[in-house]
């Protein structure tokens, strides 16, 4: 996450690997994350520019788990990525 969006404060021993899966929409593997920190979006973004590799990514996307559970949620009609759907459909078949 450092690498990609300088974000140095993710809680390593609770993050949780959601999935690793082949897109193949665009070819490449995804693995789907969710990583503690106690950056802000607001702190995120305004780093993220420093990056080693941001721009491996053409956008960020802040969103709270329960906006990523919803699927009617602040994200219903952004571009949603293979992985980000089955991620999606693997946490609400066990975190509800």
């Amino acid at each position: 996450m450092e690498e990609e969006i300088a974000v140095g404060d993710v809680a390593r021993s609770e993050a949780v690997a959601v999935g690793l899966a082949y897109d193949p929409v665009f070819c490449h593997p995804e693995l789907f994350l969710l990583m503690p920190s106690k950056s802000t979006a607001a702190d995120i973004v305004s780093g993220a520019d420093g990056a080693a590799d941001r721009d491996e990514a053409s956008e960020l996307l802040f969103y709270s788990v329960d906006d990523i559970l919803d699927d009617n949620g602040p994200h219903k009609n952004a571009a949603l990525t293979w992985s980000f759907i089955k991620a999606r459909r693997f946490l609400q078949l066990h975190l509800r």
